[in-house]
Protein backbone atom coordinates (compact mmCIF):
# COMPACT_ATOMS: atom_id res chain seq x y z
CA UNK A 1 0.00 0.00 0.00
CA UNK A 2 1.51 3.47 -0.90
CA UNK A 3 1.67 5.72 2.34
CA UNK A 4 3.66 9.27 2.06
CA UNK A 5 4.79 10.78 5.45
CA UNK A 6 5.36 14.12 5.89
CA UNK A 7 6.99 15.90 8.73
CA UNK A 8 4.44 17.10 11.46
CA UNK A 9 3.28 20.81 10.85
CA UNK A 10 4.57 21.43 14.52
CA UNK A 11 7.93 20.03 14.13
CA UNK A 12 10.41 23.14 15.04
CA UNK A 13 13.18 20.75 14.07
CA UNK A 14 12.12 19.52 10.60
CA UNK A 15 14.75 21.89 8.94
CA UNK A 16 17.60 20.79 11.08
CA UNK A 17 16.58 16.97 10.41
CA UNK A 18 16.32 17.44 7.26
CA UNK A 19 19.99 18.95 6.70
CA UNK A 20 20.71 15.79 9.14
CA UNK A 21 19.85 13.19 6.18
CA UNK A 22 21.12 16.21 3.48
CA UNK A 23 16.96 15.65 2.19
CA UNK A 24 14.95 18.72 1.49
CA UNK A 25 11.43 17.00 0.52
CA UNK A 26 9.05 17.50 2.70
CA UNK A 27 7.97 13.74 2.78
CA UNK A 28 9.05 10.06 2.25
CA UNK A 29 6.65 7.47 0.59
CA UNK A 30 6.53 4.34 1.54
CA UNK A 31 5.13 1.02 0.09
CA UNK A 32 3.88 -0.67 3.50
CA UNK A 33 3.19 -4.47 3.85
CA UNK A 34 1.74 -6.27 6.71
CA UNK A 35 4.56 -8.19 7.42
CA UNK A 36 7.08 -6.46 9.71
CA UNK A 37 9.98 -7.85 9.22
CA UNK A 38 10.02 -7.04 5.49
CA UNK A 39 12.92 -4.33 5.26
CA UNK A 40 10.49 -1.37 4.01
CA UNK A 41 8.48 -1.49 7.28
CA UNK A 42 11.85 -1.44 8.63
CA UNK A 43 12.91 1.96 6.69
CA UNK A 44 8.83 2.66 7.47
CA UNK A 45 9.44 2.67 11.03
CA UNK A 46 12.32 4.47 11.23
CA UNK A 47 11.64 7.08 9.52
CA UNK A 48 8.39 7.65 11.72
CA UNK A 49 10.59 7.58 14.46
CA UNK A 50 13.03 10.22 12.78
CA UNK A 51 9.81 12.45 11.84
CA UNK A 52 8.25 12.14 14.97
CA UNK A 53 10.86 12.68 17.36
CA UNK A 54 10.80 15.73 19.21
CA UNK A 55 12.65 15.53 22.93
CA UNK A 56 16.42 16.34 23.16
CA UNK A 57 18.13 16.15 19.35
CA UNK A 58 21.39 15.56 20.74
CA UNK A 59 20.37 11.41 20.63
CA UNK A 60 19.70 11.91 16.50
CA UNK A 61 23.29 14.00 16.00
CA UNK A 62 24.69 11.06 18.22
CA UNK A 63 23.05 8.91 15.59
CA UNK A 64 24.36 10.60 12.55
CA UNK A 65 27.68 10.92 13.85
CA UNK A 66 27.67 6.95 14.21
CA UNK A 67 26.66 7.02 10.62
CA UNK A 68 29.58 9.17 9.46
CA UNK A 69 32.15 7.63 11.40
CA UNK A 70 31.05 4.37 9.52
CA UNK A 71 31.00 5.96 6.59
CA UNK A 72 34.61 7.07 7.23
CA UNK A 73 35.61 3.30 8.65
CA UNK A 74 33.77 1.58 5.16
CA UNK A 75 35.48 4.43 2.80
CA UNK A 76 38.64 3.62 4.28
CA UNK A 77 38.21 -0.44 3.66
CA UNK A 78 37.32 0.56 0.19
CA UNK A 79 39.67 0.30 -2.54
CA UNK A 80 38.50 2.15 -5.00
CA UNK A 81 38.97 5.38 -3.44
CA UNK A 82 35.48 7.08 -4.11
CA UNK A 83 33.16 8.16 -1.30
CA UNK A 84 29.67 7.01 -1.92
CA UNK A 85 27.01 9.94 -1.46
CA UNK A 86 24.15 7.18 -0.54
CA UNK A 87 26.04 5.84 2.94
CA UNK A 88 25.56 7.76 5.74
CA UNK A 89 22.92 8.68 8.16
CA UNK A 90 19.28 8.40 6.21
CA UNK A 91 16.97 7.61 9.14
CA UNK A 92 16.55 4.30 7.58
CA UNK A 93 17.87 2.21 10.69
CA UNK A 94 16.87 3.77 13.97
CA UNK A 95 15.99 1.86 16.87
CA UNK A 96 13.40 2.64 18.99
CA UNK A 97 14.18 6.10 20.62
CA UNK A 98 12.10 6.38 23.69
CA UNK A 99 8.96 4.74 24.88
CA UNK A 100 7.48 8.30 24.47
CA UNK A 101 8.29 8.63 20.96
CA UNK A 102 7.54 4.96 20.13
CA UNK A 103 3.94 5.93 21.18
CA UNK A 104 4.22 8.40 18.87
CA UNK A 105 5.13 6.43 15.93
CA UNK A 106 2.53 4.27 16.63
CA UNK A 107 -0.41 6.74 16.80
CA UNK A 108 0.89 8.74 13.74
CA UNK A 109 1.06 4.61 12.06
CA UNK A 110 -2.62 4.38 12.96
CA UNK A 111 -3.66 7.38 12.43
CA UNK A 112 -1.93 7.21 8.23
CA UNK A 113 -3.71 3.84 7.87
CA UNK A 114 -6.84 5.05 9.42
CA UNK A 115 -6.93 7.74 6.99
CA UNK A 116 -5.78 5.76 3.59
CA UNK A 117 -8.62 3.12 4.75
CA UNK A 118 -11.79 5.72 5.09
CA UNK A 119 -10.65 7.02 1.17
CA UNK A 120 -12.05 3.35 -0.54
CA UNK A 121 -15.95 3.33 -0.94
CA UNK A 122 -16.63 0.04 -0.05
CA UNK A 123 -15.20 -1.71 3.35
CA UNK A 124 -13.26 -4.84 3.80
CA UNK A 125 -16.30 -7.01 4.53
CA UNK A 126 -17.74 -5.95 1.63
CA UNK A 127 -15.56 -6.67 -0.63
CA UNK A 128 -14.95 -9.78 0.36
CA UNK A 129 -18.82 -10.53 0.07
CA UNK A 130 -19.02 -9.04 -3.09
CA UNK A 131 -15.30 -11.42 -4.57
CA UNK A 132 -17.85 -14.53 -2.38
CA UNK A 133 -21.22 -13.87 -3.80
CA UNK A 134 -20.98 -11.43 -6.76
CA UNK A 135 -20.84 -14.08 -9.93
CA UNK A 136 -21.06 -10.95 -12.75
CA UNK A 137 -17.91 -9.99 -11.70
CA UNK A 138 -15.59 -9.38 -14.96
CA UNK A 139 -12.24 -10.77 -14.72
CA UNK A 140 -10.95 -6.85 -14.21
CA UNK A 141 -13.25 -5.89 -12.00
CA UNK A 142 -12.89 -9.22 -9.83
CA UNK A 143 -8.91 -8.74 -9.96
CA UNK A 144 -9.43 -5.07 -9.07
CA UNK A 145 -11.64 -5.82 -6.20
CA UNK A 146 -8.88 -8.58 -4.78
CA UNK A 147 -6.07 -5.99 -5.28
CA UNK A 148 -8.15 -3.28 -2.89
CA UNK A 149 -9.19 -5.96 -0.70
CA UNK A 150 -5.59 -6.74 0.23
CA UNK A 151 -4.64 -3.26 0.44
CA UNK A 152 -7.22 -2.32 3.32
CA UNK A 153 -6.31 -5.92 4.69
CA UNK A 154 -3.12 -4.51 5.11
CA UNK A 155 -3.97 -1.80 6.85
CA UNK A 156 -6.39 -3.48 9.29
CA UNK A 157 -3.10 -5.35 9.90
CA UNK A 158 -1.43 -2.24 10.50
CA UNK A 159 -4.29 -0.99 13.17
CA UNK A 160 -4.49 -3.53 14.65
CA UNK A 161 -0.88 -4.18 15.38
CA UNK A 162 -0.46 -0.75 16.46
CA UNK A 163 -3.53 -0.84 18.75
CA UNK A 164 -1.74 -3.99 20.42
CA UNK A 165 1.74 -2.00 20.77
CA UNK A 166 0.05 1.20 22.15
CA UNK A 167 -1.30 -1.27 24.74
CA UNK A 168 1.98 -3.33 25.67
CA UNK A 169 3.68 0.31 25.65
CA UNK A 170 1.00 1.52 28.45
CA UNK A 171 1.70 -1.30 30.66
CA UNK A 172 5.14 0.83 31.50
CA UNK A 173 2.71 3.49 32.36
CA UNK A 174 1.08 1.16 35.00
Amino acid sequence: VPIKIYYPESDDKKDMKREMINDMSEFKKFRVTGNFNENVMHEFMSWLRFVEYDENITLLIDYQARAATQQQTDDNDSDDGHDDPNKGFKAKDLPPLSIRNEKKVLIRMKLEAAKLLAKYPTTYEEDLDLLENDTTLTFNTRNATLMRSGEKKILKHIIKFTDTMIEYLNMNDC
